[in-house]
Formats: structure tokens, C-alpha cells, sequence
């Protein structure tokens, strides 16, 4: 029972709702007393324990049934390729490879493939078997999340069952055919890179614990931890934002259209009259619309705010002359046509999926900025500002500094957002003081509220 709750629980807090250890405690004592056969008790239950807010509720209802829907929970990994179309040769085919390469020596790196199935154990138990305390005892904030996650799966093996993916499907295409062989390998990948939400997830809640709930409005709610309601009022004032600073901007272009009151052209005209200044001059101010470039990391440990940034500059391009913008992980790719030719929750959904950049891998500062110099330094003057959201974490590879500096010194600023606060720069891959010392302005962003404060300095920057 207690596997089968906890799997649920887990289900229910990726749907956005906040469990604590004494809630998770609470709904055990509440299944024990009205048992599994009733279903509509089972749930009325579960949510009786839980739920704190009245959006909540429907949240609960929504994931219990989609729990039970797929006949079970998350970690039975042969049910779900069951329920993917693999009949049961192909699983059987699978089953007898993970067995047979877990006992050779060496095989370490499926063992955690084998214990997906059901056979060695649960998630929470393998992470507890990997050092998670160890790993995460210096994690006090939902910044560090995604640095602790590439952590604790590189200690659990979820990147050495990544590189064992190749061996696998060509023992598997001699039971089942090249082509079963390889929708099972990625079937099989897809189910790794769940394991790493999953990770992800468990250090969430760790941290949730630790710090409480969020407090105020959801503009002030962190990146990480807001729920769809709070995340729909971040974006609601996002917009609101961008349409006050285009008005702005266009008061500012009318004043500007009329021009300044200029004393001495005034004085010198009035000596036509007899001194009498019949005749007013002005001076006019042409002020050509700047440019901006937009860099963004849409890594996993920065994908909550990513998401947000992007929307308030589709939002706000109304301000510049020209705006290109870039998203990279371990490479950059451009998405100013994306933007244009779609509409902006199809582009983020488009960015999301991996379409643009490969989500699978681990952010590349170095190679990023220096292919996104590449592709700018021709057209990069003055009159253009280089914004950059991206918490600086480089997996101990190169921070691309070096080309920061470059940028710097060819356009008008490079303004450098980073959602993690600066208590954090510095700490484990982090390079963050090296970036900052690189770039016009580096400022912490980690909340709606901090966000639309950075927008209003950029408008100043420009």
C-alpha cells in the first residue's frame, strides 16, 4: 500500500499540489481507514487530507483519475510499454536483456532500467541508495535544483543507461527486429529521461518543505513552485507590462515629433522682431529605435523562468527596431522566424518539446556563446542590447566569459538575467561571478515581481 500511495502522491504533486511529509502521513493513516475497494472513498479521502486551497481540489480529482486510469503506478515500466503497443515477446525480449546484462560485471549502468521494472526496488530507494542526503545537503534553495538533479541521476546512472542505450538495441534487433528494437531503445530513453523529472521532482519537494509555501501574490511566488494559477497571473501582468510600456514609448515618440523648446534659437529669431519671440524654435531629437539580441537558456534547471522571459519579449518587441532571439542548451539555435510565424504559446510548446534544441543534454555555455558570436558580431553595434536569462551553471565545462566581453565591447550593453540568487554565485559549477564580471548588469530574477522590475531596466538600458 505504501508504494502504491507514494507513487500517487507523486502523480498528485506533478499536477502542482504541495504534499508535505505530515500530509504524505496523514493520507496513509486515511487509507488505512477506509481501505482500497471503495474508489470514490479512496479519493474523497485522499483529498480531504491534502488539499489546502479550494484550486486545488479539481487538481487531486484530476490526477487520481489519471493514476488509476493507467492501471497503476508510474514504476511498473513493463505496463507501460504494454500499454505503448510492445507486445509480449518484445517485453519478454527486454526483460531477459536487462536480467542478463545486470549480472555481468559491468553491467552496472542498466541496473537502473532493471529497477524500473518493478524487480529492485523503488525510485525513492534507489536515490536513498545513491547518497541523496550527501548530494543535496548543501542545496537550501529551488535555485540549485537542476544542478543537485544532474547530480543525483550521474550518482544513480541514468547517464551511463543513456550511453548503454546503443548496446541494448542491438542485442534487442536479434530477438525482435531492427525496427522493434529501436522504438523499444527509445521507449526506453523516454523512460530515462522521465526518471530525471522524477528525480527533479523528489528534490522539489525537499526543498518545498524546507522553505514553506510561498507567501503574497503569485508575482512574488518562485519560478519553480508556482502552481498554473499563480503561473496565469505572472503572464496576465507580464502582457499588461509590455502594452503600458508601449504606450509609453509612443507618448514619447509623439513628444518627441514636436520637438524640444530650444531658448537660443528662440532669442536669436526674436531679434527679427524687435526682440519680440513671436516665433517659437524647437529642436528636434532624432532617436533611431535600438536593436535587441535575446539569449536564452531553456535548460531544465531554468525552464520555469525561460518560459516567462520569452513570453515578455514577444510581448514587448514592439519597443525595438529589430529583435533576434536565441535559445540554447548545449547548442544555440535562432528563433526569431518561430516567433513571427506562430503564435507565442505554440512557439514555447515548439521550444519545450526538444523542436528547436535537443533537451536531452546538459547546458554548454562555452559552445553556445560562441556560435551565437558567430552569428551576430557582423550586424552587432550601439545601438544593440544583448540580453542573456541563464543561471550560469556549465557542468565544469567552459563558461564562455571570454566571449561575453566581446559582446560587451561591441554593443550598446549585455544585460545578464539569472534566476538563482547571488547567495548561490559561485557554488558548485556555477560561474555566475565570472559572467557577471563580463557583462554591463547582471541582476537576479526569481519571481514574476523581479522579472517585470528587470523589464522596466532594460526599457531604461535601451
Amino acid at each position: 500500500m505504501l508504494r502504491v500511495l507514494s507513487e500517487l502522491l507523486w502523480v498528485i504533486r506533478r499536477h502542482g499540489v504541495e504534499i508535505s511529509t505530515s500530509t504524505a502521513i496523514d493520507a496513509a493513516r486515511a487509507c488505512l481507514e477506509v481501505g482500497w475497494d471503495d474508489r470514490a472513498l479512496l479519493r474523497a479521502a485522499i483529498a480531504a487530507t491534502i488539499v489546502k486551497r479550494r484550486d486545488d481540489l479539481a487538481r487531486v480529482h484530476r490526477a487520481f483519475d489519471d493514476f488509476f486510469a493507467a492501471g497503476g503506478h508510474p514504476n511498473d515500466l513493463f505496463g507501460r510499454l504494454a500499454a505503448s503497443g510492445f507486445d509480449e515477446t518484445e517485453l519478454d525480449a527486454l526483460r531477459r536483456l536487462l536480467i542478463a546484462l545486470g549480472q555481468q560485471r559491468g553491467g552496472g549502468e542498466v541496473q537502473v532500467l532493471a529497477s524500473m521494472s518493478g524487480h529492485a526496488g523503488e525510485i525513492e530507494w534507489l536515490l536513498r541508495g545513491a547518497g541523496l542526503r550527501r548530494l543535496t545537503r548543501s542545496m537550501t534553495s529551488s535555485s540549485s535544483i537542476g544542478y543537485y538533479t544532474e547530480q543525483a541521476a550521474r550518482e544513480l546512472g541514468v547517464s551511463r543507461a543513456g550511453s548503454a542505450m546503443p548496446r541494448i538495441e542491438l542485442a534487442l534487433s536479434d530477438a525482435v527486429g531492427a525496427e522493434r528494437a529501436a522504438a523499444l531503445a527509445r521507449a526506453l530513453r523516454g523512460e530515462l529521461e522521465a526518471l530525471r523529472a522524477r528525480i527533479r521532482l523528489t528534490l522539489e519537494a525537499r526543498v518545498s518543505e524546507a522553505e514553506g509555501a510561498p507567501v503574497g501574490s503569485g508575482m512574488d511566488a518562485p519560478f519553480a513552485a508556482m502552481s498554473d494559477a499563480e503561473a496565469a497571473e505572472v503572464k496576465r501582468a507580464l502582457r499588461t507590462l509590455a502594452a503600458r510600456l508601449r504606450g509609453a514609448a509612443r507618448v514619447r515618440e509623439r513628444r518627441a515629433g514636436r520637438g524640444r523648446f530650444d531658448p537660443r534659437r528662440t532669442v536669436r529669431r526674436a531679434m527679427r522682431t524687435g526682440g519680440v519671440p513671436i516665433e517659437v524654435a524647437r529642436r528636434l531629437r532624432r532617436r533611431d529605435r535600438p536593436s535587441l539580441v535575446v539569449v536564452c537558456d531553456v535548460s531544465d534547471s531554468v525552464r520555469a523562468a525561460s518560459g516567462f522571459f520569452l513570453e515578455l519579449v514577444a510581448s514587448a518587441s514592439d519597443l525595438f527596431h529589430r529583435v533576434r532571439s536565441f535559445v540554447f542548451i548545449a547548442e544555440v539555435a535562432e528563433t526569431t522566424e518561430l516567433f513571427k510565424g506562430t503564435t507565442r504559446d505554440k512557439a514555447m510548446a515548439a521550444i519545450a518539446s526538444g523542436a528547436v534544441v535537443s533537451i536531452g543534454g546538459v547546458s554548454n555555455y562555452a559552445r553556445s556563446l560562441a556560435e551565437l558570436e558567430r552569428r551576430i558580431a557582423r550586424r552587432l553595434d550601439r545601438r544593440t542590447t544583448v540580453v542573456v536569462l541563464g543561471d550560469g551553471r556549465t557542468n565544469f565545462r567552459g563558461s564562455g566569459a571570454d566571449v561575453v566581453r566581446r559582446l560587451r565591447d561591441r554593443a550598446r550593453g549585455v544585460l545578464w538575467l539569472c534566476p538563482e540568487p547571488r547567495s548561490s554565485w559561485g557554488m558548485g559549477d556555477s560561474a555566475m561571478p565570472e559572467l557577471a564580471a563580463a557583462v554591463t548588469e547582471a541582476i537576479s530574477v526569481r519571481s514574476g515581481r523581479e522579472l517585470e522590475a528587470a523589464a522596466r531596466r532594460l526599457v531604461r538600458f535601451r
